[in-house]
C-alpha cells in the first residue's frame, strides 16, 4: 500500500511504475498541469511510447491545458467522455521487458498525487501475470474503446491558470511593478505583470538576456498546493520533489501572504499558521 498520508509516498511510487519504462499507459480521469509537472522526468522519458487516456467533461479548459503539455512531452493522448456514467480509473501501468508495475488506486494525474487523502496498491511482477494480462487488457480496451478520441492541440487551448482562491490571495499583497527579493540571498525580482495566466517576472539577469521571463501558474500552484497541505515548504522540496525550477522567487512570492512566515533563509522554509490535516483541497 502507497498513499498520501501519512507515509506521503504514493507520488514517488508512480514515478517509480514509469522510471526506465519502455511503454506506458496511464489512464486517470483528472488530469491538470500540476501533474503532468511531478511527473515531467518520467513523460519526456517515455515520449511517445507513453499513452494518457483522460476524461474532459468535468473542466475542458483545465484539460486542454494539461494535454498540450503532455503534447510538448510527446506523449499520446486520447480522450475519452463515457456516454453513460463517468469514466473514473485512476492506473498508472508500465512495462520494462519482461515485468511490469502499476499503481492502482484514488489518486489523479493532479497534485493530488501528494495533496489529497490518497490510497493506491503498488505492484510489480512478470507481466505474464495474471493480474498484470488483467491490467493491460483493461486498459488496452479502454484505450481502443469506440468512444475514445485522439487529441492533438489546436493553437486554440485556453491557457492554464492560477486558481482563483489563490489568486484573490496573490492580488492583493502583489501587483505589477512590485519588486520582491528572494529570501537567501535578496536577488530581485521585479513583477514585470501579473495574471492568472503567469507572472513575468525579470530578474537583473533576463534584463540583460531578452527580459521578463514567465513563471508558470503550475509552479505556483503546486507550491501552494504543498504549503496547504503539509504546512511547510522549503526551496530544497520546490526544487527536488516538485520540481519548480523558480523555487527561490515561488518561496518569496508566498511569503507575502498572510499567514505564511518564513522560518530559515538557508535553506529557505515557510510555515503557514492556517495549515489543513493533509488536504489541500485540491480536485480529485
Amino acid at each position: 500500500m502507497v498513499s498520501t498520508w501519512p507515509d506521503a509516498d504514493l507520488l514517488q511510487a508512480v514515478r517509480g511504475t514509469l522510471d526506465g519504462a519502455d511503454e506506458a499507459i496511464l489512464a486517470t480521469a483528472f488530469v491538470d498541469t500540476r501533474g503532468i509537472q511531478l511527473l515531467d522526468a518520467q513523460l519526456a522519458a517515455l515520449g511517445p511510447t507513453c499513452r494518457l487516456l483522460v476524461t474532459s467533461v468535468f473542466d475542458r479548459n483545465r484539460t486542454a491545458a494539461a494535454l498540450s503539455l503532455a503534447h510538448q512531452r510527446r506523449v499520446r493522448t486520447r480522450v475519452l467522455n463515457w456516454s453513460r456514467g463517468t469514466y473514473h480509473p485512476k492506473l498508472y501501468l508500465a512495462k520494462a521487458g519482461s515485468s511490469s508495475r502499476a499503481v492502482v488506486g484514488s489518486a489523479n494525474l493532479t497534485s493530488g498525487l501528494f495533496g489529497n487523502v490518497e490510497v493506491a496498491t503498488s505492484l510489480s511482477g512478470p507481466t505474464s501475470q495474471p493480474v498484470f494480462s488483467s491490467l493491460w487488457s483493461f486498459a488496452e480496451e479502454l484505450w481502443n474503446h469506440e468512444r475514445s478520441q485522439d487529441w492533438n492541440p489546436t493553437g486554440e487551448e485556453s491557457p492554464d491558470v492560477i486558481e482563483p482562491d489563490l489568486w484573490r490571495l496573490l492580488s492583493k499583497v502583489v501587483r505589477t511593478g512590485d519588486v520582491i527579493a528572494t529570501l537567501d540571498q535578496g536577488a530581485s525580482n521585479r513583477i514585470a505583470e501579473m495574471t492568472p495566466a503567469g507572472i513575468w517576472v525579470e530578474t537583473e539577469r533576463s534584463a540583460q538576456r531578452g527580459g521578463p521571463k514567465l513563471v508558470p501558474p503550475r509552479m505556483v500552484q503546486l507550491a501552494w498546493d504543498w504549503l496547504i497541505a503539509y504546512g511547510t515548504l522549503s526551496n530544497v522540496t520546490l526544487l527536488k520533489n516538485l520540481r519548480v525550477h523558480r523555487s527561490s522567487f515561488v518561496c518569496a512570492l508566498l511569503a507575502q501572504l498572510p499567514g505564511v512566515r518564513v522560518v530559515t533563509n538557508r535553506p529557505i522554509t515557510l510555515v503557514i499558521e492556517s495549515a489543513g490535516d493533509g488536504q489541500s483541497g485540491g480536485r480529485s
